[in-house]
């Protein structure tokens, strides 16, 4: 018997992932790195650590790593706190299936940037359990997260 459903944060609970597209456009442009559409496929569902990984991987800047995470986290928290918005149809969606099933939450966000999320949103009046990408070894497309 199904008792909890849990959904991924970005791009079904909220509608991410063109902020994320837009903010490391606009932070990779000062290093001289144009990302490609079908490169930006490869980052989706990546945590912070794997997404820089690949780009350090296939593009080689040289840049001082943990200096432009913040730099990157610092654009994303403004273009969130301006632009952030739950996906069309969701809140709909979560008032019909919190009247039957428990609701939880995975995603391969940090804790830090989640809590940053929830200070937009309202996230955690919505759901009863969370997962972060804090909170686990290996992050999806592992099963751990959803475990």
């Amino acid at each position: 018997m199904i008792k909890a459903i849990l959904f991924d944060l970005d791009g079904v609970v909220i509608n991410s992932e063109p902020l994320y597209e837009k903010v490391g456009d606009r932070l990779f442009e000062q290093y001289g790195i144009s990302i490609p559409e079908e490169d930006q496929r490869l980052f989706k569902g990546t945590t912070e650590t794997e997404f820089y990984d690949l780009v350090e991987d296939r593009y080689e800047p040289e840049w001082d790593r943990h200096q432009v995470m913040r730099e990157g986290r610092k654009l994303l928290i403004d273009v969130f706190t301006h632009d952030l918005q739950f996906m069309p149809g969701f809140l709909s969606l979560a008032d019909r299936v919190r009247e039957r099933y428990l609701m939880g939450l995975v995603t391969s966000t940090p804790g830090e940037l989640f809590d940053e999320i929830c200070r937009l949103l309202p996230i955690r009046e919505i759901f009863q359990g969370f997962v972060c990408a804090d909170d686990i070894s290996n992050g999806k497309p592992h099963p751990d997260p959803y475990l």
